[in-house]
């Protein structure tokens, strides 16, 4: 017997149901299930989502918070399948390092499962200036996030409702914005 594989918005309901059962109210993030959602769609595997849902409230409790924020969920992946693919990342051109800490640098301050292409072309400027790089154009930095995203490094999606216009949204499903941001700093040193 097979089973069809489980989509990104079956699994979340599943672990909407799971929260209910297990958490307190409010003590997940939306964007929290969302991005295990993402994450478990790869394979379809429930059990795998629930899985990253245990560790991630696990991560909560050792850190001593009320809310399992998206890098948790994040943080759990790596914990259970590490996927910082060290060398993918050692041969990336300095600006796409660039784009890329901007991306993670504006992941973990605004805490949330997605940021706007504007947010991180804006947060990639200021990493130049730290860097001494001259930035570049709007279309050039597009182009390195959709390379990024062909390598399974960020991961993209259009924007939907709740959103002026259409942008590219911009996350992470294999590893934290912090951890992240930690190891880029170390390659650009």
């Amino acid at each position: 017997m097979r089973f069809e594989r489980y989509s990104s918005e079956a699994l979340c309901a599943i672990l909407e149901d799971r929260v209910k059962i297990a958490f307190e109210n409010d003590a997940i993030m939306d964007e929290t299930l969302q991005v295990i959602s993402d994450i478990a769609s790869e394979h379809g595997d429930a059990r795998y989502a629930i899985e990253l849902l245990w560790r991630a409230g696990k991560q909560a409790d050792r850190n001593r918070v009320r809310v399992v924020i998206p890098d948790y969920a994040r943080q759990a992946k790596v914990d259970t399948h590490p996927e910082l693919r060290k060398e993918i990342f050692a041969t990336l051109p300095i600006h796409n390092k660039l784009v890329l800490l901007a991306a993670a640098r504006q992941l973990k301050e605004v805490r949330s499962a997605y940021v706007t292409m504007g947010e991180v072309e804006e947060m990639y400027r200021a990493v130049c200036e730290e860097y001494d790089e001259e930035p570049r154009a709007h279309t050039q930095v597009w182009e390195w996030i959709q390379n990024l995203n062909a390598h399974g490094v960020v991961d993209t999606k259009r924007s939907g409702a709740g959103q002026r216009g259409q942008t590219t949204l911009i996350g992470l499903s294999d590893v934290p914005a912090e951890m992240l941001e930690r190891f880029l700093l170390e390659l650009l040193k």
